[in-house]
């Protein structure tokens, strides 16, 4: 026998009832109820008690309830308003989620706390009062509430929870409460509108992505509090121009695609930029590196196209791969403190003109591949190996000295190096992979130069190729 009565879409439950869970309903009757009365002898509305009352619009629930379960409303997709009595304590998991119509809901300041997914998908909220009682919001629970422009955080949070705000598309503003030291990963990623955010002096920590997406977002101000920032936190703020670093911060890897950030200072406590730090900051035209620098992390600046010229500090140890791949760098002078440089680190970069190495024992993959305007390099005597396409497209180069340090040169090193006319050789002994050159670089290149008596020896090591026939020897 059920324990209500469907008439005209609204039903009644009956005097009595103390609970409202999951199988409470038969499915076909969740089809017919638009509007619920509940008797004030029920204290229990539990899981999934109404999910999928896809009709439902209006319900009144009694102050003498004091537990919303989870998915209690999940996918109520009519209910546009609720009022939460006082009695209760807790909003739990996924309780609205899904609930697209929703446009109204009273938080009373009995609630402490609200539950990961509580307010998922609840695209027509607008506004919301988060009230001083609440000391922690869960994970993805205001996540897509596209429509949702104000927030008030009165509540005495510590933490704003992974994905809390992600997706909420037209948020404009959000005052953070001083009582957070922590903002999660993905907060507020993906939150469109936002335009101003204050962090406060409390916050110790920001997440991976934590802002990332805030398209709209031109300025920030990092406090001196924060000594840890997520990867990607103002990834892709593509509005973002100014950016104040705390002396708080070792390690920078943040602020990828922020295409209109034209110069940014590092304070002297960071010893690291990290991966993408700064890549695809297309408007990027001047960065001091601190000398307390180490490490340029894979593709750090990586697209930045505006960069024209960079001091690297003697600090600075390791350049990894693609670090400065397709810059705008003219020259550049590598310091001696640099033991190595990864592959492609300078790849594309077509108005690099001078470079200076430092002394490395290897030149990998593509590390100047098509650098078209590079006119000179000088390879330092530590260099023992030369890897694959090193020096690949490098159409400005006209002349190369190998020095005695090097033993092994790989396939494509010089390929498509159309002007190169001489290359010299110093070592006595070299191992050279096939097609080394090819057939661009052989038309322009008149001569390559060895040791004395070395003549047949690089004959042969150049396998007896078109090349072997400019092979001459070195004259005094």
């Amino acid at each position: 026998m059920k324990d209500y009565v469907i008439l005209n879409g609204k039903c009644t439950i009956n005097v009595g009832v103390t609970t409202i869970g999951k199988n409470f309903f038969e499915a076909q009757d969740k089809l017919e109820i638009k509007e619920v009365e509940i008797p004030s002898t029920v204290t229990k509305i539990i899981y999934y008690a109404f999910d999928e009352c896809k009709w439902l619009e209006r319900i009144n629930i009694p102050s003498s309830v004091t537990e919303i379960g989870e998915s209690v409303f999940s996918d109520c997709r009519s209910l546009k308003s609720i009022d939460i009595p006082s009695s209760v304590t807790e909003i739990e998991g996924s309780t609205f989620a899904g609930c697209r119509r929703l446009e109204r809901i009273n938080i009373p300041s009995s609630v402490t706390k609200i539950g990961n997914y509580a307010f998922q998908g609840c695209e027509s909220l607008e506004s919301i009062i988060i009230p001083s009682s609440v000391t922690e919001i869960g994970e993805d629970a205001f996540q897509d509430c596209e429509s949702l422009v104000n927030i008030s955080v009165l509540g005495s949070l510590t933490k704003i929870n992974k994905d809390c705000f992600w997706g909420c598309k037209k948020l404009k503003a959000i005052e953070i409460p001083s009582s957070v030291t922590e903002i999660g990963k993905n907060a507020f990623s993906s939150c469109e509108s936002l335009e101003k955010i204050e962090i406060p002096s409390s916050v110790i920590q920001i997440g991976q992505c934590a802002f990332h997406g805030c398209k709209s977002l031109k300025s920030i101000v990092i406090p001196s509090s924060v000594t840890e920032i997520g990867s990607d936190a103002w990834s892709r703020c593509e509005c973002l121009e100014e950016v104040r670093i705390p002396a708080s911060l070792t390690k920078i890897d943040c602020f990828s695609h922020c295409e209109k950030l034209k110069t940014i200072d590092l304070p002297s406590s960071v010893t690291e930029i990290g991966e993408v730090a700064f890549a695809g900051c297309v408007s990027l035209e001047t960065i001091e590196l601190p000398s307390s620098i180490k490490k340029i992390g894979e593709e750090a600046f990586e697209n930045c196209i505006s960069l024209k010229s960079l001091d690297i500090p003697s600090s600075v140890t390791e350049i990894g791969k693609r670090a400065f791949s397709n810059c705008g760098l003219e020259s550049i002078v590598l310091p001696s403190s640099i033991k190595k440089i990864g592959e492609n680190a300078f790849s594309y970069c077509k108005e690099l003109e001078h470079v200076v190495l430092p002394r490395v024992k290897k030149i990998c993959n593509d590390t100047f591949y098509w650098c078209s305007s590079l006119k000179m390099i000088e390879i330092p005597s530590s260099v023992k190996k030369i890897c694959k396409r090193a020096f690949g497209k490098c159409e400005s180069l006209e002349s190369i000295v190998i020095p005695s340090s090097v033993t092994e040169i790989e396939e494509e090193a010089f390929i498509e190096c159309k002007r190169l006319e001489r290359i010299e050789f110093q070592s006595s002994e070299i191992e050279l992979d096939y097609c080394i050159f090819d057939s661009v670089t052989l038309h322009a290149l008149k001569s390559i130069v060895v040791p004395k008596g070395k003549v047949l020896y690089y004959k042969e090591a150049l396998h007896g190729g078109h090349e072997a026939n400019r092979v001459v020897e070195k004259q005094d």
